[in-house]
């Protein structure tokens, strides 16, 4: 954690934390040199010259996310005691009231394309993987191989929003990001209280888009896990696994080659997105991606699935306890010498039936 001095200027070095998600807010931080980073669940956003970073903690008195210098960076740090230190804070300064509020705009701004990004990518996705489940049970059905469970797959539901942030605000705060902020400084020096009335909009405006971030992360983490996982079977390793099967059988493996090959960058752009735009700690295992991909390419099955072997075994078990079944359970159901007749009778009449599905 950085060493601060309230209420002065604060050389940082990189890499360091200026505050972590929940602390007490201690300090409400401008940003006068350099960049940093702030993070929070569905939300990592790099923030520069102008940008306050706390102020979104004022109500709470909790930082809402975290923050560290990505470069060596000069912050003035403000003390913060109460609601009335933010009002001390901008009247120190005429111009920081119009700072405050063109840089609020431009979080709400890059946030919302945060926002935006996520949300397709959880349509997309969706949309994706399930196409591809229904063609992978269509080729193992049309091979005759063993379709794998893969838990949370079929009850997978479209991503339906539950955390919707005020449409028109954010479109209103985002053209009103395009106002030059010289503009914007001398409008706001006419009154404290309007400045104040905005940059409590804007925080709201802010806390809807974060919690909208974070519950579209938590799916777009499900789909994820689904599409390749490390720990359990995944949709990646059993189309590759079916791959292998259809070539020993000697059949057509391009479709589904295809969608492993679709996978593989799928996989890749959405590991990206996840890192690039999110704090998840949720990441692709290269290795296990590579060593599938590898497999594929090879045309072997992945060295950890043993479940086309158990399935034979099993199989033959099966078969082999079913033999003479019919005499078992005649002799089970000890039947008389007429009720035996009249049954046999009838089951032959049923065979004998041209069509059995008839009314």
């Amino acid at each position: 954690m950085a060493d601060i001095k309230a209420n002065s200027m604060n050389l940082v070095p990189a890499g360091e934390v200026l505050f972590e998600d929940g602390s007490p807010l201690i300090y409400i931080f401008m940003v006068v040199k350099g960049k940093v980073e702030f993070t929070s669940g569905g939300v990592k956003l790099a923030l520069g010259v102008g940008s306050f970073l706390g102020l979104s903690g004022i109500a709470s008195g909790t930082y809402v996310g975290s923050c560290r210098t990505l470069e060596p960076s000069s912050l003035y740090a403000f003390r913060f005691d109460g609601v009335d230190s933010v009002s001390r804070m901008l009247s120190s300064n005429k111009d920081y009231n119009g700072i405050a509020i063109f840089y609020q705009n431009k979080l709400i701004t890059e946030m919302n394309r945060n926002y935006r990004e996520l949300l397709s990518c959880a349509g997309s996705t969706y949309l994706d993987i399930k196409d591809q489940f229904d063609f992978y049970v269509k080729e193992a059905g049309k091979y005759g191989c063993l379709v794998s469970s893969i838990p949370g797959l079929t009850d997978l539901k479209e991503y339906i929003p539950q955390k919707v942030p005020d449409v028109e605000k954010v479109q209103y705060y985002t053209e009103f990001s395009r106002v030059p902020l010289e503009t914007i400084k001398t409008f706001y020096t006419v009154s404290a209280f309007m400045t104040k009335t905005h940059i409590n909009e804007q925080l709201h405006v802010i806390g809807q888009l974060l919690e909208a971030c974070d519950e579209i992360l938590t799916y777009v983490e499900n789909v994820f896990n689904l599409l390749v996982a490390s720990t359990e079977n995944s949709l990646f390793k059993a189309e590759i696994n079916l791959s292998s099967r259809i070539l020993a059988k000697g059949g057509d493996n391009s479709a589904i080659a295809s969608f492993i090959e679709y996978n593989y960058k799928k996989l890749q752009t959405l590991d990206e997105l996840i890192r690039g735009r999110t704090a998840s700690g949720i990441t692709v295992d290269k290795a296990t991606l590579e060593n599938y991909y590898a497999c594929f390419k090879s045309g072997s099955p992945i060295d950890d699935d043993t479940e086309e072997a158990a399935v034979d075994i099993d199989t033959a078990a099966v078969l082999a306890t079913l033999a003479d079944s019919a005499e078992q359970i005649l002799t089970f159901a000890a039947f008389s010498e007429a009720e035996l007749t009249e049954f046999l009778d009838t089951l032959n009449a049923f065979i004998d039936l041209p069509d059995k599905e008839a009314q």
